[in-house]
């Protein structure tokens, strides 16, 4: 279902699926990590200054568009930039186009259901028209894009885009490009090792999908848990403090991805306990291609009933169930980053992948399919807070008693594909310094 474009890392399966992992993995590198890391900084600071300016009239859509720009930029290589009222301008159109870059990916968002489900000469002729032409418009531009890094690749393999070294789009085509020019040395050329332009659009597509919504939903999440426990808020905020004024001691003008990334011990452990208690994809898909045995545990250690699940067996994880199993997490429904940490160094490599009991967490999938962009998210989520929590203080809007705000992000969620949270929660920015 999930391949509008072109077959990807998640659609793929058996050695298709490996020759896919050989060429979208390497993309995630520390290149990526740095262009990611200053992109959200730069992003976050317009974005604070034009609060600072005119306020925020919609967190919600603001961090929406936030989390746009720096997919557009550290996934694909373009760099876009803040209109003077917050609103990112969509009515420069590029000559042979319909809509702008921005427009055409914010419509494919907003009409990815349909895009999903029904083919574009069906759209055409229905309401649906203005998701088409903007899923038309957005393959017209990643393909004007592609063919661009491709020529400059061909040109000097070790071409960078001076602008946005390290983004998604470019490193994809380098290893691409690469592993074709290995394989015809060692084999002639007789396996598969390069990606068309179909795949190479798929997979950026994929990118994109897995590193807009998701990180923005979070965000908002945690946007909305802040405000609604000051205690959190505080504790979030005194480390980001700590390590602004360490930044400034050391004599930087702004925070370093090598030097205060690591740092932000407390506010990662944040991170992941707002992807616990709402996380992004609320059951994962799996298939057994082989009978596989399980043990299902009835509730004593020694009461084990084995089972075997069938060769080509569907399964769905039920994340939300395994995130608030009292087996694993103690008093699930309460928000508790301490319970990340480890002997206050936050959360673990494993943790983070797996959580504090192999298997209890799964927000990024788990095993060899897991998510390959928990990092990228990490970088984003973390460079978002320290600029927002440096410079204002998040709270409720109106006199809406907590108990009912609780209710609406607990027991209601809104989302086509992803969870997110109703819109009706309303935030207000007080400006601290």
């Amino acid at each position: 279902m999930i391949q509008p474009y072109g077959t990807n890392i998640v659609t793929a399966e058996g050695k298709q699926w490996q020759f896919h992992v050989r060429i979208t993995a390497p993309p995630f590198s520390e290149a990526n990590n740095h262009l990611n890391w200053a992109e959200t900084l730069r992003q976050a600071q317009s974005l604070s200054d034009s609060w600072g300016r005119y306020g925020s009239r919609d967190l919600h859509l603001d961090i929406y568009a936030l989390t746009l720009n720096i997919i557009s930029c550290a996934g694909f290589g373009v760099r876009q930039d803040w209109s003077n009222d917050t609103i990112i301008d969509h009515d420069k159109v590029p000559e042979g186009h319909k809509l702008s870059f921005l427009k055409a990916i914010t419509t494919v968002v907003k009409y990815i259901v349909p895009i999903l489900l029904l083919p574009t000469w069906l759209m055409l002729w229905t309401p649906l028209r203005a998701g088409a032409e903007a899923y038309i418009e957005f393959e017209d531009y990643m393909r004007s894009l592609i063919n661009s890094e491709k020529k400059k690749i061909d040109a000097d393999a070790g071409y960078e885009n001076k602008d946005t070294r390290g983004n998604l789009l470019t490193a994809m085509l380098k290893v691409s490009a690469s592993e074709a020019k290995n394989a015809n040395k060692n084999d002639g050329g007789t396996r598969k090792t390069t990606f068309n332009d179909d795949e190479v659009l798929g997979n950026a597509f994929m990118f994109f999908l897995a590193g807009y919504d998701t990180t923005a939903n979070s965000m908002i999440y945690g946007c909305i848990c802040l405000a609604l426990y000051d205690s959190l808020q505080d504790s979030v905020t005194e480390e980001i403090d700590r390590v602004f004024d360490e930044c400034e001691q050391a004599g930087r003008t702004e925070l370093s991805y090598e030097e205060d990334y690591p740092k932000l011990k407390y506010t990662l452990c944040f991170m992941y306990e707002i992807l616990r208690a709402f996380p992004v994809v609320i059951h994962l898909t799996k298939m057994c291609w082989q009978p596989q045995p399980i043990v299902w545990r009835t509730g004593k250690e020694t009461d084990e009933a084995p089972h075997v699940l069938p060769a080509k067996c569907r399964m769905y994880l039920n994340t939300t169930g395994t995130h608030y199993n009292t087996k694993y997490w103690s008093d699930p429904y309460k928000l508790d980053p301490n319970r990340w940490m480890n002997d206050n160094h936050g959360p673990t490599s494993a943790a983070r992948k797996t959580g504090p009991v192999k298997g209890s967490f799964i927000g990024f999938s788990e095993g060899a399919r897991a998510c390959m962009g928990w990092k990228f998210a990490e970088v984003e989520f973390l460079a978002f807070f320290a600029v927002m929590l440096r410079q204002y203080r998040v709270r409720l809007a109106g006199n809406v008693p907590k108990s009912e705000v609780e209710k609406q992000i607990f027991l209601r969620c809104a989302g086509d594909i992803t969870l997110s949270p109703y819109d009706n929660v309303k935030l207000v920015l007080d400006k601290r310094r």
